[in-house]
């Protein structure tokens, strides 16, 4: 008698297979998106953050008469000057025969200026100047105001506000 021999073959199907993959990349592309958001938050998150660090900063100079090197004079005050639509903005230290730039920071590339806002009305610039001896705010040369500024994250199209309070100083992240 003879034996029939039967194979057994192992493995999957070309069904499976191609399920399996469909899989994968379904998920792969769920985490791929999920990434870029909270890349996009955590870019904004610092970009704001250096610019609360920055107001921060030019109020303890002025608080501490701090006196910019290079230069024979303790500034009066300094301001910041924000444009709607930009993606950097300026910071001055003035004197009292002059006004000098310190610097032009850049926001990273993704980044911008959405909007910047005078007490909820939407204006295209203002400036925050830091005046001595007290370190008070003042925008646009109006003190007791609320500025909003609205970061843009151009490929995510999220924004993040950060928020000067003149009347009591405070300078957060909404």
């Amino acid at each position: 008698m003879l034996r029939s021999i039967k194979k057994h073959h192992s493995g999957f199907s070309i069904i499976e297979l191609i399920t399996v993959i469909g899989i994968m990349a379904l998920l792969t592309t769920v985490v791929m998106v999920n990434f870029r958001q909270v890349r996009a938050q955590q870019e904004m998150q610092s970009q704001a953050s250096e610019i609360i660090s920055r107001i921060r900063e030019l109020q303890t100079n002025v608080l501490a008469g701090r006196q910019i090197s290079g230069t024979t004079t303790v500034p009066s005050a300094y301001q910041m000057i924000f444009v709607s639509g930009a993606s950097n903005y300026e910071v001055d230290y003035i004197t009292s025969s002059a006004t000098t730039t310190l610097e032009i920071v850049n926001f990273s590339a993704n980044m911008q200026l959405k909007q910047v806002n005078l007490d909820g009305t939407p204006i295209g610039q203002v400036v925050l100047r830091v005046d001595s001896p007290y370190g008070q705010i003042t925008a646009n040369s109006l003190p007791n105001k609320q500025v909003r500024l609205d970061l843009n994250h151009k490929i995510m199209n999220q924004v993040r506000s950060v928020i000067i309070d003149g009347i009591s100083g405070r300078v957060g992240i909404q």
